[in-house]
């Protein structure tokens, strides 16, 4: 009788055992592929400039490339040859000596003004201030894949000329995730 009265405790003991009936887990991944920019264009020349001078490119067509959507640009420049130098600084006035690049995404030439200055570092197009190198009928934010934006380039030479030869600006867009 003592054998099973145990066993019965030991049945009831048993059966109060709580097991989890629901559990979860976690996968993460992160998605493969590229984000890019296609510029056909590759020489723009503007010829002889004189100190002062204002020149502006044709339309550049710029296109959105790659196997993940959701793109924006960052632009930036550097010059060779000569001894002007490009703005450092989007909030400082060029002086007498640097070159000053104005650059501007849109259908038709547009009005180039203070916000589209180009500088050496790095900067976003439309998001880090809004308007930023964009015109009135282009939005550079989150475009799809295979978009394509023309890009207008003004190029104003020095009021002061100490050098000669030829001079290239070189501009960089990368195309970087979309928000």
């Amino acid at each position: 009788m003592k054998k099973i009265l145990l066993g019965l405790l030991a049945v009831v003991i048993a059966g109060g055992l709580v097991y989890a009936a629901n559990d979860t887990f976690t996968i993460t991944l992160s998605p493969t592929g590229d984000r890019g920019v296609l510029i056909t264009t590759t020489t723009v020349g503007l010829g002889g400039m004189a100190p002062s001078e204002v020149k502006t490119t044709g339309a550049i067509p710029c296109t959105s490339t790659g196997t993940i959507a959701n793109i924006e640009y960052e632009i930036s420049a550097a010059v060779t040859g000569g001894t002007a130098v490009l703005t450092a600084d989007a909030d400082v006035t060029p002086v007498s000596t640097e070159l000053c690049l104005q650059a501007l995404f849109n259908s038709t030439l547009g009005a180039f003004g203070t916000e589209d200055v180009v500088t050496t570092g790095t900067q976003q197009v439309g998001d880090a201030a809004p308007g930023e190198f964009e015109g009135a009928d282009d939005n550079m934010d989150a475009m799809a894949l295979n978009e394509s934006r023309n890009l207008w380039c003004q190029v104003t030479m020095p009021s002061t000329i100490d050098y000669s030869g030829t001079q290239t600006i070189t501009v960089t867009l990368d195309a970087i995730a979309g928000e």
